[in-house]
């Protein structure tokens, strides 16, 4: 189903809205264990040998049998000031500069009782090294979670210590358990690829009926053969780039968003960069194109990936000592072609031509080639898991890559049973391609970096999850607090409005709400997944609001078609008359049919 997929409307239907490298089957590396700490070994009420309280007072930290992950007892954790924090060190052991070291740490606290875990370095003279501390981390949730990541020891350093803390502005009240130090990198996530999901396609915004409702316009109606023309024109740029040239446009390695201009300083926060038909990259304010040899990119990061590799991310580094990533730039340009690739599985739904479905297919073999491996990062920092809530692995904020998968879903969705999949390449993809983006969105909270980004997330991640048949992804999605149906009480006032008051952002939020009431309407569970949350015919409608969000826009509307710049607002937002659509489709109503009509006037 689509917006409005069951009208007369070709656009209500569509237009609305290998070699596998080691990011398969990545198998955990030999890690060797420098210190451990069970809690076993110490009185309660003491603390563990040679661990000390350097932040906080010695009362509020001690070793307790109340709780245990492990054995019989914990360390005890409280911090119940705002102003100051709490923390325990371990004792230093040794390292390596240029190693890989990891730390493995369990955390029990109740929902809201959050805490950290440190990786701090230390230098020759004994001086912590503070612009390489690295801290992790670790949310309440009711029971016992695993924190689990890494780092590189730099350079000048000769010790590491692990720091259990609660940070000064933030209380907790919780028990660490089971930590340990060692040395190697960790892998976060089996990756083994598994047999392709048993799912009955189509499974998201379209259904088969929409599919032949959609062909019967294009036959009848000028307007119809208009839009499925337009649809065709959006797949050119893909179906006439080479198979061979697809790993130039997928890149290897991470792409990156964030890059000022070398030459004139435009920063990336303006858009200055234009993305040229040859991949190199221009600048809009001085014309300087790149790569260029004025800027040599001969500087090197070394970050470690996903899979436990190394990736070396090259870049211009100016006198002052400034890095420009003018490579990832690149690839971040290149990769957003992904963004169309739906277009390519309208396409082929609509004219059942097998040349749409194998480009789909050998795009998305390739994207699980190199995805798993991106580094995760947000703006200015790199991650080594995705805990982090803002970072995405193709620019910076997930939200891209929920929006790109949402348009990648869609294009598997209508190929894969086109003949042209083998049973090896729907695994491929499946683990590669949308089980890691589903690992990365739902590490983390559903509502988002900055809340309007929320409902992106949620669709995604339910795309996922109903494509293959995951129930959690699918309830990661929905469930309140943070899913769907508790993000809706929070965040819509009782009119239907968006929280902020901002029409801009209200237009943001609603962009892609659809998508996940759509797709989830009538879903039930797969039949192998048993637990007693199975779900039975999901009714996403049945709350009030949805009857009022898509619409709310509509009576603030001038009769310029404008809404009021308030509230951070863009001047001359409008109101998009396909939200108008989405309402009569879930609610068809004499009333909701003459807003729409009042919509497209």
């Amino acid at each position: 189903m689509g917006t409005v997929r069951s009208l007369t409307l070709i656009l209500s239907v569509f237009a609305a809205v290998g070699c596998i490298s080691l990011a398969q089957g990545q198998t955990e590396p030999n890690l060797e264990l420098l210190g451990a700490e069970s809690f076993e070994a110490a009185a309660v009420g003491a603390l563990p040998e040679g661990w000390s309280v350097e932040f906080g007072r010695e009362e509020d930290v001690a070793v307790t049998g109340a709780e245990a992950y492990e054995g019989d007892r914990s360390l005890h954790l409280v911090d119940s000031s705002q102003t100051a924090s709490t923390g325990l060190r371990s004792p230093r052991m040794q390292v390596e500069p240029g190693s890989a070291y990891w730390v493995r740490a369990w955390w029990l606290g109740d929902a809201g009782n959050n805490a950290s875990v440190y990786i701090e370095y230390w230098d020759a003279t004994g001086t912590r090294m503070q612009e390489h501390v690295r801290s992790y981390g670790v949310s309440g949730t009711g029971r016992w979670s695993r924190l689990l990541t890494s780092s590189v020891a730099p350079e000048g350093a000769v010790a590491a210590t692990v720091l259990l803390y609660s940070s000064s502005t933030v209380t907790t009240d919780g028990y660490f358990d089971a930590v340990e130090f060692g040395v190697g990198v960790p892998v976060l996530f089996d990756r083994t690829p598994q047999p392709p999901a048993e799912v009955d396609h189509p499974v998201g915004l379209y259904t088969d009926a929409d599919i032949q409702r959609a062909k019967q316009n294009i036959e009848r109606h000028e307007w119809a053969q208009r839009e499925f023309d337009a649809i065709k024109s959006r797949c050119e740029w893909w179906m006439n780039l080479p198979d061979e040239e697809i790993a130039t446009w997928i890149p290897e390695g991470t792409p990156f968003r964030v890059c000022d201009c070398p030459n004139c300083g435009a920063a990336w926060g303006v858009g200055p960069w234009t993305f040229l038909s040859d991949g190199r990259t221009q600048c809009k304010r001085c014309d300087t194109i790149y790569p260029n040899e004025k800027f040599p990119e001969t500087g090197v990061e070394e970050h470690v990936n996903p899979l436990g590799q190394r990736e070396q991310i090259n870049s211009y580094v100016d006198a002052d000592g400034k890095r420009f990533r003018l490579e990832g730039l690149r690839k971040y340009g290149r990769i957003n072609k992904l963004g169309n690739l739906g277009w390519l599985g309208r396409a082929y739904a609509l004219t059942g031509d097998t040349a749409y479905a194998e480009k789909v297919r050998n795009v998305l073999l390739r994207l699980a080639e190199v995805y798993p491996a991106y580094i995760a990062h947000d703006w200015y920092n790199i991650y080594p898991d995705y805990s982090n809530l803002q970072s995405g692995k193709m620019s910076g904020w997930k939200l891209h890559d929920a929006t790109t998968f949402i348009e990648l879903c869609l294009a598997y969705d209508l190929t894969v049973e086109s003949g042209v999949y083998s049973d090896e390449d729907r695994s491929l993809i499946e683990e590669g391609a949308f089980r890691e983006a589903g690992r990365l969105l739902t590490s983390t909270s559903p509502r988002g970096y900055c809340v309007n980004d929320g409902p992106f997330l949620m669709a995604a991640g339910g795309y996922i999850g109903k494509l293959l048949g995951e129930h959690d992804y699918v309830a990661w999605a929905i469930e309140p607090p943070n899913g769907f149906f508790g993000f809706i009480e929070e965040n819509f006032w009782r009119d239907g409005h968006w929280e902020d008051g901002s029409p801009s952002y209200e237009l943001m939020a609603l962009n892609k709400f659809y998508v996940l009431p759509e797709i989830m309407q009538g879903y039930t569970d797969p039949p192998s997944y048993e637990g007693r949350d199975r779900y039975e015919n999901l009714d996403m409608l049945a709350n009030p609001l949805l009857s009022k969000v898509l619409v709310a826009g509509m009576y603030v509307t001038s009769p310029d078609g404008h809404q009021p710049a308030n509230n951070d607002s863009t001047f001359g937002a409008n109101y998009p008359a396909r939200h108008a659509e989405e309402n009569y489709f879930w609610f068809p109503t004499e009333r909701n049919l003459r807003l729409m009509a009042h919509a497209y006037r």
